[in-house]
């Protein structure tokens, strides 16, 4: 993990100046002109900011334990906060993202760790959904604990899959044909920020087609 986020670390300065050499270079370009060779390197770029980005969250949530974990956080607001800076994102692949919350729903933890945990989930959705993500969240009384369902409505996960895709560095092949970018980090980073605030997340498909991601929180005194 050490490794990991120092290596990360390192790799970030040169990686945002390369971006920023890339913008630079477009730039000078005629307005009508393309480079392809830019527009090439300008995507691998990204591509390593995205597996960037998941190997630091992936260091900083193994030190999540020795972290205060007492902050009240508004699950409705963390959602539509979420749910608005994904939104830009899921437009542009033609996907709406639904949502079903409750008001006055509350968990104590970290408030970064549950926000980057959702949004590796709904990111995950963006990338597979055909036309919709559904968002539900509500409190389950007869189980004691606070209960979240973040589906969509693509193909799924291929069933000899379905247990593995909380590995850390686990991708299934259906991941790997769509390039997606990452380095299969995204569910393992839910599930440790998940396991961490005493919860228990699960995987489904859905019949007859679609996939969910199933969290469950502990309801505890606010």
């Amino acid at each position: 993990s050490r490794l990991i986020s120092d290596v990360s670390h390192e790799l970030r300065s040169p990686l945002a100046r390369m971006q920023i050499a890339i913008g630079i270079a477009n730039n000078k370009l005629n307005k009508d002109e393309k480079n392809t060779e830019l527009e090439r390197i300008k995507l691998e770029a990204d591509k390593m900011n995205c597996m960037l980005t998941e190997l630091l969250d992936y260091s900083k949530i193994d030190n999540l334990q020795d972290e205060n974990l007492d902050e009240l956080i508004d699950i409705k607001k963390l959602f539509l906060n979420l749910v608005d800076d994904a939104k830009f994102e899921a437009e542009q692949v033609g996907v709406t993202i639904a949502t079903k919350l409750p008001e006055n729903v509350f968990i104590k933890g970290s408030k970064l760790s549950l926000l980057s945990c959702f949004e590796n989930i709904v990111r995950n959705a963006i990338r597979y959904a055909n036309s919709i993500i559904k968002l539900t969240c509500y409190n389950n009384e007869t189980k004691n604990v606070i209960s979240i369902i973040i589906s969509d409505d693509g193909s799924g996960v291929p069933p000899e899959d379905i247990n593995q895709i909380f590995d850390a560095f686990y991708r299934p092949e259906l991941d790997r044909s769509r390039q997606s970018g990452g380095v299969g980090l995204g569910l393992s980073i839910a599930s440790k920020a998940v396991a961490a605030h005493d919860g228990r997340i699960w995987a489904e498909n859905d019949q007859p087609k679609g996939f969910s991601i199933h969290i469950e929180f502990p309801l505890k005194p606010t």
